[in-house]
């Protein structure tokens, strides 16, 4: 197994995250590995604004006003699975009606710091796929660095992208995808992986 290997390996959402401060090289360790991830969409090939990272801090008030947008984009969600009967047709879907249904965010910030990352879209439309490509190598450092990595998807759900955008200090007549994480220390000793869950093997070949 290579070093790779074992990264891969012990890649793992961390739900709980201490309060403990995380040292800003670090934090900044870890963006930097999402900065150096790949982009696509040639109306980006000669520019170096197309992607943001915004560190925000729990308790501030830039924190508060997200929590509020990812409240209201919650209880949207929660009407739109009742008027669709996605609750009656999948039960995941029942229990996130029921359970966002007040519009409840106070999980949106489980560590001192949420990290938000905005990549402007071109042409072709490539930034939601870029924006995985940022998630993973975040990921993947944080894994090394052995730092807490908890997505926060909530965040690429709001529809209000033009407050977002405001509130983040984006041109907001331009389009952006947005994902988050949570990162700081774990609150508990990570136990190491022995195996990991993973999609059955399924490759097809067409050689002719």
């Amino acid at each position: 197994m290579t070093y790779l290997d074992s990264l891969l390996m012990q890649r793992q959402k961390i739900a709980v995250i201490s309060d403990k401060p995380l040292e800003r090289e670090k934090l900044e360790t870890v963006i930097e590995a999402g900065r150096l991830a790949p982009y696509a969409g040639l109306a980006q090939k000669n520019t170096d604004t197309f992607r943001h990272f915004f560190v925000i801090k729990r308790g501030s008030r830039t924190a508060r006003e997200l929590e509020q947008l990812c409240s209201r984009q919650r209880i949207l969600e929660s009407k739109r699975i009742y008027e669709e009967g996605l609750d009656q047709k999948y039960q995941p879907a029942a229990f996130m009606a029921e359970h966002f249904k007040d519009g409840g965010a106070g999980d949106v910030f489980s560590s001192p710091w949420l990290i938000v990352i905005a990549e402007r879209g071109a042409y072709p439309a490539r930034e939601e796929v870029c924006l995985g490509y940022v998630m993973e190598n975040m990921w993947l450092k944080a894994t090394e660095l052995q730092i807490a990595f908890k997505p926060c998807s909530i965040v690429s759900d709001i529809k209000d992208k033009v407050s977002l955008q405001k509130l983040l200090g984006l041109d907001s007549q331009e389009h952006y995808a947005f994902d988050a994480c949570n990162i700081g220390y774990p609150k508990d000793v990570v136990k190491k992986r022995e195996n990991h869950k993973k999609p059955t093997e399924q490759i097809t070949y067409f050689t002719d």
